[in-house]
């Protein structure tokens, strides 16, 4: 059987959106066709980023590592630029720790991307300017986006 893997956020109590409790090493099965982006099957995202489409990160979201199996169903949404699978069979491999995703943030290589991150992630100052210095990328995006929010206005005044 094929795994994919990938990624998975779920509110601070490790729920998904319709009040399902999730463990982490547990394996999960979804019987029935698996649809797409609003069908049935556990959504994932094979890119981090895509996850803070759905959970807002500053409610404490919480994001994991998960590995896919069994029917496996891919939606692009042309709309946003993004895709979402669907699954038959997850494992919640683990909880990516913080440091972890200031890690991947700095990674990020598409605006939109980045732009959801940054205004759903509650970075803190040291997290900002570490992000600053250490992605020319994440700057750039910073530099565009004081100009129209006024968060990362405030943050980019606090630094400074």
């Amino acid at each position: 059987m094929n795994k994919v893997k990938g990624y998975k956020a779920f509110n601070k109590e490790l729920e998904n959106q319709y009040g399902e409790k999730f463990e982490c090493g547990k394996d999960y099965f979804v019987s029935g066709k698996i649809e797409g982006r609003f069908g049935r099957g556990y959504h994932f995202s094979k890119n981090f980023e895509e996850t803070f489409r759905f959970y807002d990160f500053s409610n404490g979201a919480i994001l994991t590592e998960v590995e896919c199996s069994g029917e496996i169903y891919n939606f692009y949404d042309s709309y946003y630029d993004y895709d979402i699978y669907s699954c038959s069979n997850m494992k919640i491999i683990r909880i990516i720790p913080r440091e972890e995703i200031i890690e991947m943030i700095k990674d990020i290589k598409y605006k939109g991307s980045l732009e959801k991150v940054i205004a759903t992630f509650p970075l803190t100052k040291e997290e900002f300017k570490y992000l600053i210095n250490e992605s020319n990328y994440f700057k750039f995006t910073i530099d565009l986006m004081k100009n129209y929010d006024e968060k990362v206005k405030q943050l980019v005044k606090s630094i400074n």
